[in-house]
């Protein structure tokens, strides 16, 4: 029968690009022979005829490009058509498979939303830290922190030094600082930045309102200075008044008028939140004394360059390397392995990186471990299904459809279930947002994780890599199965598939990993925790007045004495005592001679450090006297001036002597000499790692100055937290001299330190839970499908006499020899990698053996408990029902 393209094309029947041109031409000829028919019937010679019908018909290869296009456009969209109507099948056939066992989906949802959702998290905050620089910084990539021989700040001399250098198209310097803001009780704390009067050009940050600090600004006094405020400032204290310039704050002694808004999300070369910049030389006195413009000794600064455009970092540091050692030619200083690094602005990849740092990345592979397990959790999941639902695969063959379309349609389930893992996702980032911020961030960071664009789509994509490959081998299994097996079979069928085995011994191996690591850090963090710092930090509350520059150092010292007695008789309160500074804060060292010594040895970490403290001191910080006496009431004004020194300052001053009776010399050859009466076990001073160091003190009443950084010591029955308001509101009566009276734990100093072991320990053990959690729920899954699969092998057993005991060790034994096979892999793999990690461990070895026999233990105790119900079920068979069904 001849084939006619007019037909094929009525109905939409597929052609090809060839068949559709001969199409064509044949359909031309036929119009033209037509035409030609009925001219020739008018009276026409044939000749004329075809000629005529030629004309009519006009250009016939234009025609013929015109019907060719018009045919192919057709037939493209008749083929997306076709797909797209495929596509909305295999959509509605998923969707039908959810709601026909929305179990099944839920959990493979939830499974799925907690490894993708814990990766996005970390995804988030990882590009936050090592990524983004700060805001509004214009070519931010150019702009260079300044460090002087690895240290984090330097003084204004060594800065202004690189002024000249060639490289750098400008040059500036900040301090980020705390400073009371408003007057009485009232005032409250604002994060401040003191600027050199460059730092805003420099930055190249736009301003929201008013202009940016220049440097006439920085020749005005504090009294009549300029401050540029923050957005957030201005819209949070300052009730986003449209107003506000011209106004003047009230910021720590001075008075600062409000000349420019920073635009907002502007944070300063800093990634956390500022709220006010202030000039350098009219807020210096605010934080710095003494000449800090021309001496090297006031390390308080934080420099900046902005690289010239073709000048690599190299060559900057270079250059500012020369600068900086001539100027230093000659000084007491003068080191000639003095170097300048020019850094990121970004903290974590700048020389001054924090350890916690470092467990970010680690704690990032462990999320994509987590997100592995749930991966293969999943993927066991689908090929359980597949094995249930292989005698409706086989069905759906048989009666004619492509495997092709058959993996479409499995593929187009595991898009619509990565989809809802999406969702789970989600909820989990907008629900666990907040508590990942507050573990990982700095309580100032201006960084939120939130349901943005960037983090919808990173946890979207995320979602459908991981689901879709989760779903191939399932796919790849479902689509060639054993068409007379599976026709004859009902229910679940088939034996278990290696990979199902692979897959489950991979979650047992990866979670062995995470239990270890969070086994070590946690040991770590009790070793850190465990050191004896020489003193007792915990149950202490730290009370720290903020004078103002008009309260003498009498006055001081009688507010401080006055304070003790109204703190003492306060409910709650065990102990109280004055020191001029703050173990983990602050510390101060003066001249000191020795009589038979031409000069002090130099101690390692600097000093002898100073302290002048009140009698109670000992007591109330826990140290501990090791020989002679400590302080008491009598020491006071006009008694022989006497010293407790540590055993740190015998050794380095006397050694192999007793130090009880020697004479020291405090501030220098002039003074008289100060007895020491006693020797104190050295407690630490800045560094839960530090050496012992070398310090003494002095009782408050024999030596007080407007140097010291007083602060109240009180030791507290109860947690000190809930002493703060009382303490507070005995102190503001007791003088108007008292600009503020901060409160915190005295363990909050030391936290900062913990920081890194308690991450670690923390989501450690966070992603280590979830791990086992989904490899439980993935053995259980296993187990179930095997009792079923199982169950007329049982009945056989049970009807020639196994006993109950038998049957449940039989099910349980074949998941643990599997999840047993992970644990040796695991703790192999473990200890192949864990000296990789050693250096973010304190006092236990990555190869502690009882880590990794708990590690073990755990896994082992969560798989019984995941199998032994699917055991129990198998055990309770009923042979007699399971024959007659079969």
């Amino acid at each position: 029968m001849r084939d006619f393209p007019g037909v094929r094309r009525m109905f939409r029947l597929a052609t090809g690009r060839g068949a559709l041109r001969q199409a064509i031409d044949e359909e031309l000829a036929f119009h033209l022979e037509t035409t030609a028919e009925e001219l020739v019937a008018e009276g026409m010679n044939p000749t004329e005829a075809r000629a005529e019908a030629q004309r009519r018909f006009g250009n016939l290869g234009r025609r013929r490009a015109e019907l060719l296009a018009v045919d192919g456009a057709r037939d493209a969209r008749d083929r997306w058509s076709e797909r797209f109507a495929a596509l909305r099948q295999d959509i509605g056939f998923a969707l039908r498979g959810v709601r026909r066992n929305p179990g099944f989906a839920l959990l493979v949802a939830l499974t799925l939303g907690l490894g993708v959702g814990v990766n996005a998290a970390m995804l988030g905050i990882l590009n936050h830290l090592f990524f983004e620089p700060p805001a509004h910084i214009a070519d931010s990539e150019r702009v260079r922190k300044v460090y002087f021989v690895g240290a984090s700040s330097s003084n204004w001399s060594d800065i202004h030094d690189l002024v000249a250098a060639h490289s750098f198209s400008g040059i500036s310097a900040y301090a980020p600082v705390e400073l009371t803001y408003g007057t009485g009780e009232r005032t409250t704390k604002l994060h401040a930045q003191i600027v050199s009067p460059t730092f805003f050009s420099l930055l190249g940050a736009p301003m929201f309102s008013g202009r940016p600090l220049i440097p006439a600004d920085d020749s005005l006094p504090r009294t009549g200075s300029a401050a540029v405020v923050s957005y957030g400032f201005w819209r949070r204290q300052l009730g986003g008044d449209p107003h506000v310039l011209g106004r003047v704050l009230d910021i720590g002694e001075g008075h600062y008028t409000v000349i420019g808004v920073a635009t907002e999300g502007f944070t300063g070369a800093e990634q956390n939140a500022a709220d006010v910049w202030l000039p350098l030389r009219g807020a210096a006195a605010e934080v710095e004394g003494g000449d800090w413009e021309h001496s090297r000794g006031y390390y308080w600064l934080v420099g900046l360059a902005r690289l010239k455009p073709g000048v690599t970092t190299e060559t900057g540091e270079s250059e500012a390397t020369r600068l900086h050692r001539r100027a230093r030619e000659g000084t007491k200083d003068d080191d000639h392995v003095r170097h300048v690094t020019l850094a990121s602005l970004i903290e974590a990849r700048g020389p001054g990186r924090p350890r916690e740092a470092t467990v970010y990345v680690w704690v990032a592979g462990v999320s994509l471990i987590v997100l592995i397990i749930a991966g293969a959790n999943v993927a066991n999941l689908l090929l359980l299904r597949a094995m249930r639902r292989r005698r409706e695969t086989a069905v759906r063959l048989a009666l004619g459809i492509s495997r092709a379309r058959l993996v479409g349609h499995l593929l187009a389930e595991s898009v619509v279930l990565a989809l809802l893992g999406a969702a789970g996702a989600l909820v989990l980032g907008a629900v666990g947002g907040q508590f990942f911020h507050r573990l990982m961030l700095d309580g100032n960071s201006t960084f939120t994780l939130g349901l943005d664009r960037t983090t919808i789509v990173l946890t979207i994509t995320l979602a459908l890599v991981a689901g879709i490959a989760a779903g191939l081998a399932p796919a790849a299994l479902e689509s060639r199965p054993d068409l007379t097996r599976s026709l004859r079979s009902s229910g679940a069928s088939g034996r278990r598939s290696a990979l199902q085995s692979a897959l489950l011994i991979l979650q047992a191996t990866l979670s062995v990993i995470l239990l270890v690591g969070a086994g070590l850090f946690v040991q770590s963090l009790r070793a850190v925790r465990g050191l004896d710092l020489g003193m007792s930090t915990s149950n202490v509350l730290l009370v720290q007045p903020e004078f103002a520059s008009t309260m003498t150092p009498a006055r001081q010292s009688l507010f401080l004495d006055d304070g003790i007695e109204r703190i003492r008789h306060l409910a709650g309160v065990q102990d109280v005592a004055v020191s001029g500074s703050i173990p983990f804060w602050s510390s101060y060292a003066i001249d000191l001679s020795v009589p038979g010594l031409d000069s002090i040895p130099s101690p390692k970490d600097g000093g002898p450090y100073v302290n002048a403290v009140t009698p109670a001191f000992l007591s109330t910080m826990g140290m501990t006297l090791a020989r002679g006496r400590w302080f008491r009431e009598q020491d006071g004004r006009g008694a022989p001036a006497v010293t407790v020194i540590g055993e740190a300052m015998a050794a380095l001053l006397w050694p192999g002597q007793n130090a009880l009776g020697k004479c020291m010399k405090i501030g220098g050859d002039t003074m008289p000499c100060s007895e020491v009466i006693g020797i104190v076990r050295d407690p630490r001073r800045q560094n839960l790692f530090e050496e012992r160091t070398v310090q003494y003190y002095v009782p408050k009443a024999q030596r007080w100055n407007d140097d010291y950084q007083a602060a109240f010591f009180v030791r507290t029955t109860g947690r000190p937290e809930t002493l703060a308001a009382p303490v507070q509101r005995a102190l503001h009566v007791a003088s108007a001299e008292v600009r503020y009276i901060e409160t915190r734990p005295l363990q909050d100093l030391i936290e900062p330190q913990l920081r890194a072991w308690s991450l670690g320990a923390t989501l450690f053990t966070l992603f280590g839970g979830l791990a086992l959690l989904v490899a439980a729920v993935g053995l259980y899954s296993i187990m179930s499908f095997e009792v079923t699969r199982r169950s007329r092998e049982l009945g056989i057993r049970s009807a020639l006499g196994a006993s109950a005991r038998t049957i449940l060790a039989l099910v349980l034994g074949d998941g643990l020899r599997l999840v047993s096979l992970g644990i040796i892999l695991g703790v192999a793999l473990t200890l192949l990698v864990a000296p990789a990690g050693a250096t973010l461990l304190y006092g236990v070895s990555p190869r502690e053996p009882m880590v990794y026999v708990l590690a073990a233990g755990v896994l082992l105790v969560a798989a019984l408990v995941a199998g032994i119900f699917p055991a129990v079920r198998a055990s309770r068979v009923d042979p007699n029902q399971t024959l007659r069904a079969e």
